[in-house]
């Protein structure tokens, strides 16, 4: 430990203040690594091509590929209009533990596409109140 009371290895900017907390868990380029695969899958087991995501969400194709590949960083309001273009809730893109969709409910789903809008078709959270 040095004088100030920090380990000689924390990382400080150039006038000697300690940078700040460093991130626990996953580095950025690990986390957009994951939101893009996790778009691609999303998209895939709807088989939806990436131009009609393009359509839905607003955004390119050369974007959305750029992000599925783990190349482009997303902003919340953008991953927001993906999220809601694959009918699915955002936190989908960034928790760390996977939830299964039972297969019977992806082919209702994949039925339902297109009947629906896609903020209608929605998950919701169905925790109770309290």
């Amino acid at each position: 430990m040095t004088a100030a009371g920090l380990d000689k290895d924390t990382p400080e900017h150039e006038d000697g203040a300690p940078a700040g907390p460093q991130p626990v868990g996953r580095t950025v380029d690990e986390l957009i690594g994951k939101v893009g695969d996790r778009v691609r899958r999303f998209r895939t087991e709807r088989n939806m091509p990436r131009r009609e995501l393009a359509r839905l969400s607003g955004l390119s194709e050369r974007y959305l590929a750029q992000l599925e590949s783990g190349q482009g960083n997303i902003s919340i309001g953008l991953l927001q209009r993906v999220a809601l273009a694959l009918s699915i809730p955002i936190e989908a893109f960034v928790r760390e533990e996977e939830v299964a969709i039972p297969a019977h409910l992806a082919r209702l789903f994949n039925e339902a596409k297109g009947a629906l809008s896609p903020r209608a078709l929605l998950v919701c959270d169905c925790r109770p109140w309290g």
